[in-house]
């Protein structure tokens, strides 16, 4: 199963309509860094919600998807162990996460020089900001 299904079928299982249905207003990720792999969801619907300790990261995106899974995987321990880290997301990312610079703040948090980010029809590798 590719990272595309199983966040489509996260979606199943957790009772949302598809990535950019009308009424989507959701997005999953996945992190897969160190040979582990974790899960996140936008912060309005996790449950209860996660402490994050991100370091200079622009409120929008500190409660997406992507900063979820990068906060679990520091709080796993894994920050600065390795040189590149892979997301899948499923929607492209947001002015806030992409040309705002939230997914080089957030490859800075993980201590990476890449972290490569892939989405329904693009894809682009992030370098930590300074």
């Amino acid at each position: 199963m590719s990272a595309q299904e199983a966040l489509a079928a996260r979606r199943v299982e957790f009772g949302l309509p598809p990535a950019g249905a009308p009424n989507d207003n959701a997005t999953l990720s996945l992190l897969a860094m160190g040979g582990r792999a974790f899960e996140g969801i936008n912060r309005g619907l996790q449950n209860p919600a996660r402490a994050m300790t991100l370091d200079r990261v622009n409120a929008q995106t500190v409660t997406h998807a992507e900063a979820d899974v990068v906060q679990q995987a520091i709080d796993a321990g894994l920050a600065g162990t390795v040189r590149r880290a892979d997301m899948t997301i499923d929607r492209a990312p947001c002015t806030s996460c992409g040309k705002a610079g939230g997914l080089r703040s957030l490859a800075r948090n993980l201590g990476v020089d890449e972290l490569h980010v892939t989405w329904p029809g693009g894809q682009q590798t992030f370098t930590p900001t300074k």
